[in-house]
């Protein structure tokens, strides 16, 4: 009775978790064989199943075996898990995981880093001192307002901004009132990557006119959501998954 229990709970864990890979097999090719391997467990509960009922067929009765029990549930369970396993890790765990497989970087000067030196950051932490430059923000609208703001460590013009708080409709147009993320906080001094990447050529434009309005410079803008911790919003997103995935297997 408890095999289509076991069976939905290790692949539901198999499609909501990055497994861990080696040489051979990295982290999708061992959620592959997991739910492979459950696969196997579960297709010869169907042959004894299909067995048995010839052998009923033969002596003029057809009643229903724990085989075909078994085979039924076990495969609406690993349907199931699969489909929850992918929904979950949709909505709650690739924005974790996109994060924790990318860079930090700490202690980062926004004078001297250049962005073509961070393409593969996902959490930065700037220097003491570095704040956001609300008085060069911007905002573009296409539908929603896209709004910039760079980072800065003085009231000085850098001769390059390559690094910009970004967010949606929290800003008005070709106004400096940036009002996205933690840009109240005197102690932000942090940023998350931006992942959506459908959102990122309307920033590129926002950055552009920006340059256009302020007369500055940015070569390679990396585009960040403003925080005090860049762990917050990151750990959030595990702990819904690990609160989807208890809760499906209990509920199951």
């Amino acid at each position: 009775v408890l095999m289509p229990w076991g069976i939905f709970a290790c692949v539901f864990a198999a499609a909501s978790f990055q497994l861990p890979g080696n040489v051979l097999l990295g982290s999708s090719g061992m959620c592959f064989l997991t739910c492979v391997a459950a696969l196997l467990v579960v297709i010869p509960f169907g042959v004894m199943a299909a067995v048995f009922w010839r052998k009923e067929e033969w002596y003029g009765t057809q009643r229903l075996t724990w085989f075909s029990f078994l085979f039924a549930t076990g495969l609406m369970a690993w349907f199931l898990g699969i489909f929850l396993g992918w929904i979950n890790y949709q909505i709650n765990l690739a924005e974790y995981y996109f994060i924790s497989n990318l860079k930090i970087y700490d202690s980062l000067d926004p004078v001297s880093a250049k962005g073509q030196q961070l393409m593969d950051a996902g959490r930065v932490t700037f220097v003491p001192g570095s704040q956001l430059d609300l008085h060069k923000s911007f905002g573009f609208r296409h539908g929603d307002m896209y709004c910039v703001a760079p980072v800065s460590r003085s009231d000085n013009k850098q001769s390059n901004y390559d690094f910009w708080a970004v967010g949606t409709n929290c800003c008005n147009d070709h106004l400096n009132d940036f009002r996205c993320g933690d840009y109240t906080s005197k102690l932000a001094r942090s940023g998350v990557r931006l992942l959506d990447d459908s959102q990122r050529p309307w920033f590129h434009l926002a950055v552009q006119q920006a340059e256009a309005a302020h007369g500055i410079h940015s070569e390679h803008p990396i585009f960040l959501t403003w925080m005090e911790d860049p762990n917050r919003g990151i750990d959030e997103g595990l702990l819904a998954g690990l609160q989807w995935y208890f809760t499906g297997v209990v509920v199951h």
